[in-house]
């Protein structure tokens, strides 16, 4: 079985290459998903953010975005935050492996917002999904809703600091492609994107 990891920057389009793939039938192990679960239905989980973020427990759910502005406020609570989830991510990584292996997969794809920043998940190949800078602050404030927006505006000040606090957590886009075995440049449309996604995806179904 092949394990192909998706890599890059804080809202390169990571996200939207995984769905190309799963639209191809391939499985993905989605870590932002899982966090997601773990933050609605992870009883012990939601326990101990509570105990160290109270205000972002809103009806024993985890709030991200009070969370978000909790780590804006001091960087140290990223660290903190992860030492209680990415143990969660690991063990349900090795599941999902275990899972493909069982049902004979032969490819499958990892996004994982920081693949190369820490030494737990293995791979085969990697794509680097490379955005410029702007493009991807742009992408980041509009799935939190901003289409437009002021960049005076205090509420956006303090989401562009939290992007670029996420942004100094990965490295530098330099050295994923010199890392990556695959290059995909996304600083242009969807359609343009999956053309490339899927030229990748015959090549490696090939070899």
């Amino acid at each position: 079985m092949k394990i192909i990891g998706i890599i890059g920057g804080i809202a390169s389009g990571k996200d939207t290459v995984a769905k190309i793939f799963e639209s191809l039938k391939i499985r993905v192990f989605d870590a932002d998903k899982i966090v997601h679960e773990i933050f609605k239905n992870n009883q012990q989980v939601i326990s101990k953010i509570t105990k160290q973020f109270p205000q972002a427990n809103e009806n024993n759910v985890i709030n991200r975005k009070i969370l978000g502005d909790s780590i804006l406020k001091n960087p140290q609570n990223l660290n903190n935050l992860e030492q209680i989830i990415h143990p969660i991510v690991r063990n349900s990584y090795q599941q999902f492996l275990t899972n493909a292996i069982n049902d004979k997969e032969k490819l499958v794809v990892l996004n994982i917002p920081l693949l190369l920043e820490n030494n737990h998940y293995k791979f085969d190949k990697l794509i680097a999904i490379i955005a410029d800078e702007h493009i991807c602050l742009k992408r980041y404030l509009s799935r939190l809703g901003y289409d437009s927006f002021d960049l005076k505006d205090p509420e956006i000040i303090g989401l562009t600091k939290k992007f670029y606090l996420l942004r100094s957590k990965q490295i530098e886009d330099q050295q994923r492609i010199k890392l990556a075995n695959y290059v995909v440049e996304n600083n242009s449309d969807i359609s343009n994107l999956k053309s490339k996604v899927i030229e990748i995806f015959n090549e490696i179904s090939l070899s």
